[in-house]
């Protein structure tokens, strides 16, 4: 059906598109280029009849970029196209645009070589009617250049301007009364309507074939001339605007210094590029150039007679920055300098240069000054020769002298020749002040190399105007302390406690010091933290050795008791020294004798259950009855409250009932061997606890008991269980009381049923059974109330 259905729907879809019928002129169609050739059937017109389609195959050209150019009579009576498509001659392909410039009576198609035929279609005939057509293959740019050349011709000639002003400037042209803007609007005009018409010309270029190119062919002759008086006029164009822009600057900012020299930056640009401009407008410029930069120096002059400090010249009112390009302009130009404008620009840049490098020196001679100041460490040897070699580094600017003509007697030159003098006093003075540093500081710390503290302070009281020298060495009294200190600290680093003691007696002691009231207290607090720090270090250290110990032994398995008479949980040393009395020195020992009586009984057995009860969970088959017999050692001398520690001890014990209080769910337990035959047979033991609130006064309950089945294999042969007890009362397999064997059909589960418990009370079921190995079984037991069974 739906085959059928599909049938019938291309039926009618191919019965609505009517077949188009080829027409055939003879002679055949030729795809050269050449002039309009008529179409024609043995030299009669082909015949349209009405309402009739037909198509016309035309071959495609041999290159690409041609047109395809219909002449038709009487186009507006039919309707026609041209597609590169005809499927079944009935399905045409898109239409390709139709780029006539005259519509009513002719087509222009884009064609190209890489289609093999297009398909020129005729159909809403209104009547017979016989077709008269000529046609013509012909490449696009000749097409374009036929149809457009007249128009852009007329482009060029409306657009030119009038070049006589431009070859007349300096020469009977001077701009007087001229009107720029005017001028510049009209050429600015002119030119964009050239470059447009010259785009139009560069997109006819760009579909130039090959073989046209340098070729005789008129037309191109034609373009190629053309093309270059477009390139002509529009670089001359572009010329005169670059040209005018200058010389309405100049004229512009005439009576404007200031203004002027704002445009330094245009003028540099005007004269980088002065080749493309003719001799005249060039020569013209240099002279307008020359004669404002020399106008200009006048006017700056009155500023600079004016300044009367010896500050760097201030770059908006004296325009230093434009000034400073003026050297590359004067060269750009082609123009000699003059010699009041050179001497002019010398003593601008040098007043300026001067004035900012005495800024700098000053600058960093305080940055030099202020270093030493501020440096607070006692110096070395070559401290101040390293200073000296700085400051003489300084470069202090040279004084204008009379080489700068005029100027050298204004006062502002004045005024930086008294500072710079001011200032190269103040450096010679301090390098003799440092040059005499340098002297006694090696004297100074010869003395403090030999510990001779007071003979470097007499070397220094006869100089207390080197302020800045004398203030580095008020730190000796502090030195001699730190020193101590150093070495109290070095023997408590190197675990010499004897010689720490040693140290901390000799400067509690001490009383040779230069200010003893001012360096008493910093003397008693530094006794005080480092006998601070012998006690923290020897518990450190004593810490850090318990710390290793417990890392390391942790995981001993065997003999686990020896590990708490070990000597590790001893200080490292018997501490003596006390700076208070002898009930203090008390007082700190026991507090250090009881921090490491908690890591032997509280932090080591914490550690080492929590660790080793996690392996033993994570791999019971990997010696795990001696880390569960471990964890109980532990336990035993664990002195700690955390219940969780507890709670893991008790599951490792064998002999710690594992409470059961949820009816229906599986609690893990461990079955551990009592005895300790690491080849041969085991007796194994567990105890479980069954205390469940229950409403019932004699409570009863099944226990299921899921073995291993390694455990439980052979139950069907032998009893699996060596006896079983409740409340230290013998379970027996007999009347209504039953003990199943497990199978693997109960996945190794055994029952014991009915059990009788005592209300409220703790109930202790005993389970001992041998098994040919030394490791820990997981059991899974459960209890629940009995399931009535059916015979």
């Amino acid at each position: 059906m739906k085959k059928l259905l599909v049938l019938l729907m291309t039926g009618l879809f191919l019965s609505g598109c009517a077949v188009y019928k080829q027409l055939t002129p003879e002679p055949g169609l030729s795809p050269q280029e050449q002039g309009f050739l008529e179409l024609k059937a043995k030299d009669k017109n082909l015949v349209l009849k009405k309402e009739k389609k037909y198509y016309i195959a035309f071959p495609a050209p041999a290159e690409k970029n041609f047109y395809l150019v219909l002449k038709i009579t009487d186009k507006d009576k039919i309707q026609t196209s041209l597609t590169a498509k005809l499927d079944k001659e009935s399905i045409p392909g898109d239409k390709i645009k139709d780029n006539a410039y005259d519509p009513k009576t002719m087509s222009v198609y884009p064609v190209t070589s890489a289609d093999s035929v297009y398909y020129w279609l005729i159909e809403g005939v209104p009547q017979e009617m016989a077709l008269q057509l000529e046609y013509r293959y012909v490449p696009q740019w000749r097409f374009k250049w036929e149809n457009r050349h007249a128009e852009l011709r007329q482009a060029f000639r409306q657009n030119v301007v009038d070049h006589n002003i431009y070859r007349t400037i300096g020469v009977t042209f001077h701009f007087e009364g001229f009107d720029f803007k005017k001028v510049t609007d009209s050429v600015s005009n002119h030119l964009a309507e050239l470059k447009k018409a010259y785009a139009e010309l560069m997109d006819i270029e760009s579909i130039f074939p090959p073989s046209i190119l340098n070729s005789k062919d008129q037309a191109y002759q034609d373009f190629v001339i053309l093309k270059k008086q477009f390139e002509a006029e529009i670089a001359f164009q572009g010329d005169y605007l670059f040209a005018l822009d200058f010389f309405r600057i100049e004229i512009e900012t005439r009576g404007d210094h200031v203004a002027f020299m704002d445009h330094v930056n245009d003028f540099l640009s005007y004269f980088r590029q002065k080749d493309r401009l003719i001799a005249n407008v060039v020569q013209e410029a240099q002279t307008l150039l020359t004669n404002r930069l020399n106008l200009a120096v006048a006017f700056f002059d009155i500023r600079l007679k004016e300044k009367n400090d010896a500050t760097p010249l201030d770059k908006e009112y004296y325009r230093t920055a434009e000034i400073r390009k003026t050297d590359s302009l004067w060269m750009l130009a082609g123009t000699p300098i003059s010699e009041s404008y050179s001497a002019f620009f010398r003593f601008v840049t040098s007043f300026d240069d001067r004035g900012t490098g005495l800024i700098a020196a000053r600058e960093e001679t305080a940055k030099i000054n202020a270093a030493v100041v501020q440096d607070t460490a006692l110096p070395a040897d070559d401290y101040f020769a390293s200073v000296r070699a700085k400051a003489a580094a300084v470069a202090v600017p040279e004084k204008l002298g009379q080489e700068f003509g005029k100027y050298a007697g204004f006062i502002c030159t004045g005024k930086l020749n008294a500072a710079i003098d001011l200032f190269r006093a103040d450096v010679n003075r301090a390098q003799s002040q440092y040059a005499l540093a340098d002297s006694l500081v090696r004297q100074v710390n010869a003395f403090r190399a030999q510990k001779d503290h007071s003979s470097a302070l007499g070397i220094l009281k006869q100089n207390l105007s080197l302020t800045f020298l004398v203030d580095k060495y008020r730190s000796l009294d502090r030195i001699s302390v730190e020193e101590q200190a150093r070495t109290v600290r070095a023997s408590l680093a190197n675990a010499a406690w004897g010689g720490a003691e040693t140290g901390l007696f000799k400067l509690n002691r001490d009383k040779n010091f230069i200010d003893m009231p001012k360096i008493a207290a910093l003397k008693e607090q530094t006794v005080s933290d480092l006998e601070d720090s012998l006690y923290i270090k020897v518990d450190l250290v004593t810490r850090q050795r318990v710390d290793a110990f417990c890392e390391e032994q942790w995981k001993t398995l065997d003999n686990v008791d020896s590990l708490y008479t070990d000597s590790v949980f001893l200080p490292v040393h018997d501490i003596t020294f006390s700076s208070g009395s002898k009930t203090a020195l008390v007082q700190r020992k026991e507090k250090l004798v009881a921090h490491l009586a908690k890591l032997k009984e509280n932090e080591f057995p914490e550690k080492a259950i929590k660790l080793l009860y996690d392996e033993f969970l994570k791999n019971p088959d990997d010696s795990g009855v001696l880390k569960a017999r471990a964890v109980v050692v532990h336990g035993a001398h664990y002195k700690g409250t955390d219940r969780d520690i507890a709670m893991r001890v008790a599951e490792c014990n064998p002999k710690s009932a594992k409470l059961i209080s949820k009816p229906t769910v599986y609690r893990r337990v461990f079955a551990l061997p009592t005895t300790d035959k690491r080849q041969g047979k085991n007796l194994y033991f567990v105890r479980l606890n069954i205390n469940i609130d229950s409403e019932a006064k004699f409570p009863v309950y099944d226990i299921n008991i899921k073995l291993p089945k390694e455990v439980a294999q052979n139950a069907a042969a032998a009893q699996w269980y060596e006896k079983l007890m409740m409340n230290n009362k013998l379970l027996k397999n007999e009347g209504r009381f039953t003990i199943s064997a497990p199978t693997a059909a109960s996945n190794w589960e055994c029952q014991i049923t009915p059990v009788q418990m005592v209300k409220d009370k703790g109930n202790y079921l005993d389970i001992y059974f041998y098994h040919n190995s030394f490791k820990a079984f997981a059991l899974s037991v459960m209890a629940q109330k009995p399931i009535i069974k059916k015979n």
